[in-house]
């Protein structure tokens, strides 16, 4: 609930951000806020909730030290091999609700199979955010109106669990698009950042955003060195539209 009214409030506060995670025994949120305000207005539907650990101090930072305050919160430990996945839907509460729940149904399904820990992340944006990146020439083809960019992460150590670990990923993204679809609320974007390694979300840019950025490759890099070269990812010599 929090989060939703969270959205709704961002709207008209364009210096508010937020980082919202949950997993099957915990949820971590983090304000940033661009202005040196010590208790912003804008989250003041989560002042009241109890919470156990406070990871990051309250503090007049840079981003160069909320960078380093996040790498605290995950801690020292072996290293993990992770999957990613993006899907982007108009702000819903029940979307997350019941997209919550089979996201757990999903997690649960992978953890009784192999050793992971996975995550449940919306990441709000609003339309003034939008409205500002268009403003600029961005070649998102995003639609000025508030969304929000859903990731699910999992991590686990052992090679032989590869294909799980996509499966289950790939289960998380399906479940939220398969929701949003029914309701309405669903929206082409995959953020970049976010999205697995057979997704893609260049594509979703849209066909004259694509042959936008086909241009430019073509003016500052004329022999294609980089979309040749470069071993694998998500380049502009391997979409179709």
């Amino acid at each position: 609930m929090s989060l939703a009214v969270y959205q709704d409030a961002a709207e008209n506060d364009d210096h508010a951000s937020l980082a919202f995670s949950l997993s099957y025994d915990h949820t971590f949120v983090a304000f940033v806020y661009s202005k040196p305000v010590e208790r912003p207005p804008v989250f003041d539907m989560f002042y009241g909730i109890p919470f156990q650990k406070s990871f990051i101090e309250s503090s007049f930072g840079t981003q160069y030290g909320l960078a380093n305050a996040f790498a605290s919160v995950l801690g020292d430990g072996p290293p993990l091999k992770k999957d990613i996945i993006a899907v982007s839907t108009k702000p819903d509460l029940s979307l997350y609700e019941e997209g919550f729940e089979r996201w757990l149904e999903t997690f649960q399904d992978a953890r009784s199979k192999f050793e992971c820990v996975m995550t449940f992340g919306i990441q709000p944006v609003t339309s003034n955010a939008i409205r500002r990146t268009n403003a600029r020439g961005n070649p998102l083809n995003l639609e000025p109106e508030s969304q929000q960019w859903y990731t699910s992460v999992i991590q686990w150590q052992d090679d032989e669990f590869d294909d799980l670990a996509h499966q289950a990923i790939h289960a998380s993204g399906g479940a939220i698009r398969e929701i949003a679809e029914r309701k309405g609320k669903l929206l082409d974007f995959q953020f970049i950042n976010d999205a697995t390694w057979d997704q893609s979300p260049i594509s979703t840019y849209g066909k004259h955003n694509v042959e936008r950025l086909r241009d430019i490759s073509r003016r500052y890099d004329p022999l294609q060195v980089f979309q040749k070269l470069q071993g694998d990812g998500f380049l502009l010599r391997k979409i179709l539209v």
